[in-house]
């Protein structure tokens, strides 16, 4: 429980992180410094933000996501705090096993040496 419970923090962190900067990538202050490049370049001329889920590259009104249209920036931030989950459980996984591990050679060594002591 106490893992589960690293576990749900650790994903709601990083939720809040990945909030804050989606919040922040909305602003005009945001948009402005990262829409205009510092001199001259490919994206001169061009008007708005750049379209972050279509890169840097891809002009205003592009289609999004896939070939299909789907996906998008909240498929995305699904799709990565998918994988982030998948990597804290594995990791988990190994650390548990490891320390389980430990115990028991830890145990095994113990019992060994009080056998050694009686004999």
């Amino acid at each position: 429980m106490k893992t589960l419970g690293r576990i749900l923090i650790i994903l709601i962190t990083a939720l809040a992180v990945i909030g804050a900067t989606y919040a922040l990538s909305q602003t005009t202050v945001f948009s402005t410094v990262v829409g205009q490049p510092m001199g001259g370049g490919e994206l001169e001329g061009r008007s708005g933000p750049p379209d972050f889920a279509n890169g840097q590259n891809a002009q205003p009104g592009e289609m999004r996501g896939g070939p299909d249209g789907s996906g998008g920036s909240w498929g995305t931030v699904g799709r990565n705090l998918l994988e982030i989950a998948a990597i804290v459980v594995a990791v988990q996984l190994l650390w548990s096993i490891g320390r389980w591990l430990k115990r028991t050679v830890t145990s095994l060594t113990r019992r060994d040496r009080l056998n050694l002591s009686r004999s």
